[in-house]
């Protein structure tokens, strides 16, 4: 079974956990918060919930990186997801790597090549409302980097 670790679990890092889980990925999930973790054993619904800091290498290392094939930081602090990815890239190379940015302009350090791709959960839940309040039969596509993965099509 593929691990996924996701480091921050709010409410973009739970809807994640859950869609993976449902695909049939193991998932262990990092927050500071023991609240977030109580909440989140209670529910049952993710394979391993450990509380501490996403930048605590001693704990990451904990997490049997070397089997993980992704590492999706998601918590609000942009400086810890950068971090989390730099420490798990130093674990093992070979593991992918997703950073969250709050803000598509936020900048990232030009010397991080630990971050492989990064997510906008802002802006594409934006996106996401206005395909579906604007109209049904045309949906656009718009600021695409990298890779397309097309969702959806309607013919009628």
């Amino acid at each position: 079974m593929t691990l996924i670790v996701i480091a921050g679990c709010g409410r973009v890092g739970e809807k994640v956990a859950k869609m993976v889980n449902d695909r049939g990925y193991e998932v262990t999930v990092v927050d500071e918060d023991e609240g977030v973790c109580e909440y989140l054993r209670k529910k049952s619904l993710i394979d391993r919930v450990e509380n501490g800091s996403v930048t605590d290498k001693d704990l990451l290392e904990t997490l049997e990186i070397n089997r993980c094939e992704h590492f999706v930081s998601l918590t609000n602090d942009q400086e810890d997801n950068g971090r989390s990815c730099e420490i798990v890239k130093n674990l093992d190379d070979s593991t992918h790597t997703v950073d969250r940015r709050t803000e598509k302009h936020s900048p990232i350090p030009s010397d991080n090549s630990d971050i492989e791709d990064i997510v906008y959960p802002k802006e594409h839940g934006a996106r996401a409302t206005v395909n579906l309040t604007t109209t049904r039969d045309f949906r656009a596509l718009e600021d695409i980097e990298g890779d397309l993965e097309l969702i959806e099509v309607r013919v009628r």
